[in-house]
Formats: C-alpha cells, structure tokens, sequence
C-alpha cells in the first residue's frame, strides 16, 4: 500500500521556536507539500538543474541560498503520513493555512498556492468519499466555496488522469501546478491529453517525458 506524507523544508540558518498552533518547528519553514516515493527530494534537484522551468523562484533561489551560506541542503521533516492521498491532502492544506504564505503576506512559505490540489493520488473508492464527507459535515464554508456550489451545475471543474514512467497513477486537478511540482512541460502534456483524445495533429506526443496525461472521464 502506497504511503503518502506531508513534508516542510526548514531554513537551518533560522533557528527557534516556531509555533503554528499544533505545529512547531525548530527552525523557520519555509516550504510544505506533500507526496509519495521520494517527491519531498525534487525541489532538491529542481534548485539542482539550475533551470527556469518551476513557476517558484523564490523557493529555488531559498534552496540555493542556503547551500551557498550553510554548504548543505534544507532540513526536511515529515509532520504526518497517512496511507489515505485524500486525506493527506487535507492536511497539506491545514498546513499551508496555519504557517501562512509570503506572497500573502500571512507567513514565510513560499508557496504559491494553498495546497490540496496537484496530486489527488488513485481514485477514491465509495468508501474513502464517504468518510470525507462525514469529516467534513458542519465545518464552516467560506463565502467562495458557497459561490462556487452555487455555479456548480453551470461550470465544471476539469480534471486529469495522469500516469509516471513507473506505471503510478493520479488524478490531478490543476495540471499547471501539477507539472511544475515535477518538472514537466505544461503545453507539452496537454499535447499528451489530445493525443489521447483521438486528435491525429498530435499523434506523436503518446508521453512526455515518460508521462501520460488524459482527460478525465
């Protein structure tokens, strides 16, 4: 069974008490995610490539600091694993919200987004949809997310289905996001989509890079 987690990088030269309601830290977080296998290493080697392909220079140019000041790489931890995707998911989210984004001006993470999305992992079966939605009942909805039920019926979220070279699969809801998380080319796996789609302009985009990307049935 895959095992999925939520990581922080931390900023050794940084050290103290950081408190984040339950969370607390040794030295300053500055980056959350989440994943599975060895996805908490790729931003790792992302600051490694040296390349502009990732939409988070801030978050290359934070690794590349501290490697020039500290000769080493960030410290890593692992507040939670869980075997649920969905689950972790939730959790990346808490995450994000209690440290608070730079961009925001409400933390020192430089994460361009408030986690949850990306990688959804294998689909969910009845049963997994069925606790979430029993964790979820009565938790407050904010005035967005009551907007966006409302104009449900009008406009749908798309979704992806996407495959790594190892065979893994996922369900991915922003592939922007998705792809700059592990360092694929977005207008090259919306070829990949097309060409899953049946349409002949792109019959030579089967992979990207060893992925397969289709739209979501």
């Amino acid at each position: 069974m895959t095992t999925y987690y939520t990581y922080v990088y931390l900023d050794p030269r940084k050290p103290g008490l950081y408190s984040y309601g339950e969370f607390i830290f040794a030295f300053e977080p500055f980056y959350v995610g989440k994943g599975t296998k060895n996805r908490y290493k790729e931003h790792l080697w992302e600051a490694n490539a040296g390349t502009n392909r990732n939409r988070n220079p801030h978050k290359k140019h934070k690794i590349n600091k501290i490697r020039m000041d500290t000769g080493g790489d960030p410290i890593i931890v692992f507040p939670h694993t869980n075997t649920d995707a969905s689950v972790v998911l939730d959790l990346e989210r808490q995450l994000i919200q209690s440290i608070g984004r730079i961009d925001l001006s409400t933390g020192p993470l430089t994460n361009l987004t408030n986690g949850g999305d990306g990688m959804l992992g294998k689909r969910q079966s009845d049963s997994q949809k069925n606790a979430i939605s029993i964790a979820l009942r009565g938790k407050p909805k904010s005035a967005r997310h009551i907007e966006s039920m409302k104009t449900g019926n009008v406009t749908k979220r798309k979704l992806w289905d996407i495959t790594d070279p190892s065979g893994n699969k996922y369900v991915v809801t922003t592939l922007a996001n998705f792809c700059d998380d592990h360092g694929l080319v977005y207008r090259e796996m919306l070829k990949v989509a097309q060409h899953h789609a049946g349409n002949t302009k792109f019959n030579r985009a089967a992979l990207h890079r060893g992925w397969k990307c289709e739209y979501h049935n």
